[in-house]
């Protein structure tokens, strides 16, 4: 169990430097825990934009629930 933790965590780990740079705003944003609204007016945005980029960035780093993805850009945020 422990192995396959760490698969996925060096898969998102390689997955993250694949973010283009409007996803890196996007990341940023969401470790923020702040709607997509909210996100939308601060970065400028619809909010149907910002739920694309959500859900790209979901699928490259092989999340699937928006609590493990704000979990994971809040994780992403420290590490920066």
């Amino acid at each position: 169990m422990k192995l396959r933790s760490n698969e996925i965590n060096n898969k998102r780990k390689n997955s993250a430097t694949a973010l283009s740079p409007r996803e890196h705003e996007i990341m940023l944003e969401l470790a923020k825990a702040i709607s997509s609204e909210e996100i939308a007016q601060n970065l400028k945005m619809g909010k149907r934009t910002v739920d694309t980029y959500r859900s790209s960035i979901m699928n490259k780093m092989g999340i699937n629930t928006l609590p493990k993805l704000i979990k994971f850009a809040i994780d992403y945020e420290l590490r920066l």
